[in-house]
This record gives C-alpha cells, structure tokens and sequence, in this order.
C-alpha cells in the first residue's frame, strides 16, 4: 500500500526562491497563509510571484506537490514600488496578545539587493486595516483568487511505498 509523502510548503518555497536567486532573478513576492496552533500536518498554500525580465510567473506549493508555473500572473508590483517605504518600515499596531490558535499571512517581497519579510497574525490584521502591509497582503490575495483552479498543475506527487511489517 503506498501513501503520500507530505512537503513543508515554505521548505519548498524557500529552495525554489533560492534557485530563483541563483539563476539571477532579482524580483521575488512570495506569500503563505498559514494557522498557528493548528492540527499538526495541516498546512497551507505557499506562491511565488518572479519578474524573469519579460513576463511575471506564479508557482503554488502545498502540502502534496508543487505545481506548474503560470505565466501573465503578476503580484501588485505598482502597489508595492509606490509604496515601498511604507511597507518596508511601517509599525503595525498590537493591542491584544497572540491566542495558541490563530492564522497568520506571511509576506516576502525581494527587489534587488533588498528582502523584506513580515508575518501579521489575525488580531494585527484587523487592527491595521489601512495599513500598506495589510492592504499588500488584500491585493496579494486578490491576484491569486484570480487564477482559476483548473489552471493548477502538480508535478510531483510524492509517495512511498509502506515498509511491510516484518514479523
């Protein structure tokens, strides 16, 4: 009997971006919406928007497979450039402590020589609703919605084969 073997979809995510990096790719918006707290194997979606130069592609990473790249898919990158101060320096308000269970966005944004990565819990989120970092991560989103699921692709479904039990 096999069975599929999980990924860490933000392992992945970072050697792909890592690869990205290696063959010169200077722009690089990645983005996972994840839970802490949550039933231990559960994770999410992580994507990583790339400027090659000529086109912006897309790539998803779950918990089963990487998915074939799509291209015309772009991150708000006028958003982000017209912006950039704000989302590289501003302080988000945090009245309220962090529960054991809560979900979280995070937030890569590579342009050049600079890496910016910010994590924003629930509570955060809607304590800083028009904040460059929140209304980012709401494009971010929205971008992503936009790509119909039929247009997902695995790859590379892992799965091993079940060791027999040797008595």
């Amino acid at each position: 009997m096999a069975y599929v073997e999980h990924l860490n979809p933000i392992e992945e995510g970072e050697k792909y971006i890592k690869e990205l990096q290696a063959m010169g790719v200077d722009t690089i918006i990645s983005y996972f919406d994840g839970c802490s707290g949550c039933i231990p194997g559960l994770t999410q979606d992580y994507y990583i928007f790339w400027d090659s130069g000529k086109k912006w592609h897309l790539k998803k990473i779950n918990q089963y497979t990487e998915f074939q790249e799509i291209t015309g898919y772009s991150p708000p990158i006028n958003f982000i450039r017209n912006n950039f101060k704000n989302i590289e320096s501003e302080k988000l308000k945090n009245n309220h402590g962090e529960l054991s269970h809560y979900p979280f966005d995070d937030i890569r944004i590579i342009l050049n020589e600079i890496d910016i990565e910010y994590s924003v819990s629930a509570s955060v989120y809607f304590q800083n609703e028009l904040a460059k970092r929140i209304i980012l991560i709401d494009k971010i989103r929205s971008d992503i919605l936009n790509v119909l699921p039929s247009m997902w692709v695995g790859i590379n479904y892992k799965k091993e084969k079940r060791k027999k039990d040797s008595a």
